[in-house]
C-alpha cells in the first residue's frame, strides 16, 4: 500500500538532478552502491584537498536546497529538501566545524569495499566487473598516497585500525584471484594478478610509511567531548541531551536484565539461584545449540531468513515488494575486526529484483556459539525480514532521485530493533530461549545509549567502556572490543538503535490517537518503510498528511 509521490516544480527537479549526478561523480563508491555502474573503475577523491572541495560543495547545495521557493513544492519535494538541507548540515558540522577528518581515514576498508561490491553482486557479467576491479587496484597506489593528508592528528586506537585493515586486505585480493581461475579469459585474469600485486605492494608502502611516520606521533582524540557530543545530538534532532539519553540507557537496561533474570530462572528450573548465576547458566545453555560447523550455521541463516520473510507475508505485517531476494554470505576477512556477528549490504536502487546481501562472521577458532538458534532467529529479523533488508529494498522502489541519500541511522536501526520486538508480539518464534536472547539483545541496545555518551562525552575510557558491554550482554572480549572498535568510529551511532524505536514508537503512538479506528499496523509499517529512511524527526512532521493520503485513497490502494 505505497501512496503516490508527486514531483513537479521544474526548479526543483533541475537542483535534484544536479545534486544526484554531482554526488555520484565525487563519490564512485557511493555510485557503486547504488547501482549507477559509470564511476566503477574509479577510487573516490581523497586528500585534504578533497575534503574542501566536498566543504564547498555542501555549503552550496545548502544555499541552493535553501533557496527553493518552499510554498511551491509538493509534499514529496517539501520533504526531500528537508532532507537534503538536514544531510548537508551533519556533513558540514564533522567536515568543517569539527574538521574530524583530520584524524585519519580506513583508506583500505574503503579500497576493500569498492571492489567486493564489484564482486559479489551479479548486476553485470564476471568479466564486465573484474575489468572495472582492475582498474580500481591499478588506482590504488595514487589514492593510498593523495589520502596521507588526511592523518594529521591521528588517535593511537585508530592508528592500529588502520593498520588491520591494510594487512587484512590483500586476503580478499587472494580470494578474489582464487574464484575468478577458469571463469574469465587468461589475459584479463592476467591482469588482476598484475593490478593486486602493484596493489599489494602499494598497501606495504603505506603500512611502512604509517608505521614510522605517523605512529609515533598518534596522540588525537577520538572522542567528541561534552559539547560537540551535545551539539551533535541538537544537529541531529532527535529530541534528546545527554542526561535524558543515560535515563533512557539506564531504565531500558535495568527492565530487560529484570525480564532476563526472570526467564533465566525458568529456563534453568531453579528460582533460589543468584541471579547472575542462573543468567550465565541460562545463556550456556542457549548458546550449546548451535550448527556443528560454520557451513551449516550460514544454513541455518537461510532458513531463518526464510521463516521470517514467510511470517511476515502471513500476517500482513508490512507488505512486501514484488522481486526482491536475500543472500547470506560469509563477511570477507577484511572485515571482521569491525563485523564481530552479522552486517548487511543494501541492494542497488535499480536492480530488481532487489538483492541484499546479509554478511555472517565466522567466530574464532571452532566456537561457534555466536551463531546459536535463538540469535540466528533473533539477528535474522533484523538483518532480514521485516528489519534491514525488507525496508531498504523498500526504500529504493521510492521514485524520488534524492530519497536515495536519506540515510537516517536512527530509523533504520530504529526500525529493525522495532521489529524484534513486533515480531515477538505477534507470536513469531516466542519460544523462553527466544525471548530470553531478544531480550538480552534489548539489553545490549541500552548498553550502547551508555556506552555512546559516556565514551564521546569523556566519562568512560575506552576499556571502561569494553567491561561494560561485557558485563552486560555476555559477549566475549574479542567482540567486544571489535564492537567497540566501531562505536570510537561512529558517535551517534550506537545510541540510535533503541533511540529510533523510542521515536519510532513515539510516532506510531501520536498516529493512532489521531486517526484511531481508521489506524492499522499495516498502514503504518507501509508508511514508514515507503518513504524510505527519513530522519525521524521529518517523519513525525510528515507521516500524518502522508498517512492521510493512503487512507483517503481506500480500496483504491489495495495492490499498489
Amino acid at each position: 500500500m505505497r501512496r503516490c509521490p508527486i514531483y513537479r516544480h521544474e526548479g526543483f527537479r533541475q537542483l535534484a538532478e544536479h545534486f544526484f549526478q554531482e554526488m555520484l561523480r565525487r563519490d564512485p563508491l557511493a555510485a557503486t552502491c547504488l547501482g549507477e555502474h559509470q564511476y566503477d573503475g574509479l577510487l573516490p577523491e581523497v586528500g585534504a584537498e578533497a575534503v574542501e572541495k566536498e566543504i564547498a560543495f555542501h555549503r552550496a547545495m545548502r544555499d541552493a536546497f535553501n533557496a527553493l521557493p518552499e510554498r511551491e513544492l509538493s509534499l514529496d519535494e517539501r520533504l526531500d529538501r528537508a532532507v537534503m538541507l538536514h544531510l548537508c548540515q551533519q556533513a558540514l558540522f564533522f567536515q568543517e566545524d569539527l574538521r574530524r577528518w583530520r584524524l585519519g581515514s580506513d583508506l583500505a576498508t574503503m579500497i576493500g569495499d569498492s571492489l567486493f561490491l564489484l564482486f559479489v553482486r551479479d548486476f553485470a557479467p564476471l568479466a564486465h566487473r573484474m575489468e572495472s576491479i582492475v582498474s580500481r587496484l591499478k588506482a590504488v597506489p595514487m589514492f593510498l598516497m593523495a589520502g596521507r593528508t588526511l592523518f594529521q592528528d591521528v588517535p593511537a586506537l585508530w592508528g592500529e585500525l588502520f593498520l588491520e585493515s591494510a594487512a587484512r586486505l590483500p586476503d580478499l585480493l587472494d580470494a578474489i584471484g582464487i574464484a575468478i581461475k577458469g571463469q574469465v579469459p587468461a589475459p584479463l585474469q592476467q591482469d588482476y594478478a598484475n593490478a593486486a600485486a602493484g596493489a599489494c605492494k602499494a598497501l606495504d608502502q603505506f603500512q611502512n610509511w604509517f608505521r614510522h611516520a605517523i605512529m609515533p606521533q598518534a596522540h588525537g582524540d577520538w572522542a567528541l567531548g561534552a559539547g560537540p557530543f551535545q551539539a551533535l545530538l541538537q544537529i541531529r534532532r532527535l529530541g534528546f541531551v545527554p542526561a535524558e539519553l543515560r535515563d533512557l540507557g539506564d531504565t531500558s537496561l535495568r527492565r530487560a536484565h529484570d525480564r532476563l533474570d526472570q526467564m533465566g530462572h525458568r529456563l534453568v528450573g531453579s528460582g533460589t539461584r543468584p541471579r547472575p548465576e542462573a543468567r550465565k547458566e541460562a545463556f550456556a545453555r542457549i548458546r550449546s545449540k548451535c550448527p556443528p560447523t560454520f557451513e551449516q550455521a550460514l544454513a541455518a541463516y537461510r532458513d531463518a531468513v526464510a521463516r521470517s520473510r514467510a511470517f511476515v507475508e502471513m500476517t500482513k505485517f508490512a507488505t512486501l515488494p514484488g522481486e526482491e531476494t536475500l543472500e547470506i554470505v560469509e563477511t570477507p576477512s577484511y572485515m571482521t575486526h569491525l563485523i564481530p556477528f552479522a552486517a548487511y549490504l543494501s541492494p542497488e536502487r535499480t536492480s530488481r529484483p532487489q538483492k541484499g546481501i546479509y554478511l555472517v562472521t565466522r567466530s574464532p577458532g571452532q566456537d561457534l556459539s555466536r551463531h546459536n538458534y535463538a540469535d540466528i532467529s533473533n539477528t535474522s529479523v533484523h538483518e532480514g525480514y521485516p528489519g534491514h533488508h525488507l525496508q531498504l529494498s523498500l526504500a529504493n522502489l521510492h521514485p524520488g532521485r534524492l530519497r536515495a541519500f536519506a540515510s537516517s541511522v536512527e530509523l533504520c536501526e530504529g526500525w529493525a530493533l522495532y521489529c524484534e520486538e513486533a515480531m515477538k508480539h505477534r507470536g513469531y518464534e516466542a519460544s523462553e530461549e527466544n525471548l530470553f536472547i531478544q531480550t538480552a539483545d534489548e539489553c545490549w541496545r541500552a548498553a550502547r545509549v551508555l556506552i555512546d555518551v559516556n565514551i564521546h562525552q569523556k566519562t568512560w575510557t575506552f576499556d571502561q567502556g569494553t567491561q561494560f558491554l561485557i558485563e552486560n550482554t555476555q559477549m566475549d572480549e574479542a567482540a567486544a572490543r571489535a564492537e567497540m572498535h566501531r562505536y570510537t568510529l561512529t558517535p551517534g551511532y550506537p545510541l540510535s538503535y533503541l533511540v529510533g524505536k523510542h521515536l519510532l514508537q513515539a510516532i506510531k503512538d501520536d498516529l493512532r490517537r489521531e486517526f484511531a479506528g481508521d489506524f492499522t499496523d499495516l498502514d503504518f509499517h507501509d508508511l514508514v518503510l515507503g518513504e524510505g529512511s527519513i530522519p525521524l524527526f521529518l517523519g513525525h512532521e510528515f507521516y500524518p498528511q502522508m498517512l492521510r493520503e493512503i487512507l483517503k485513497a481506500g480500496p483504491a490502494r489495495q495492490g499498489t
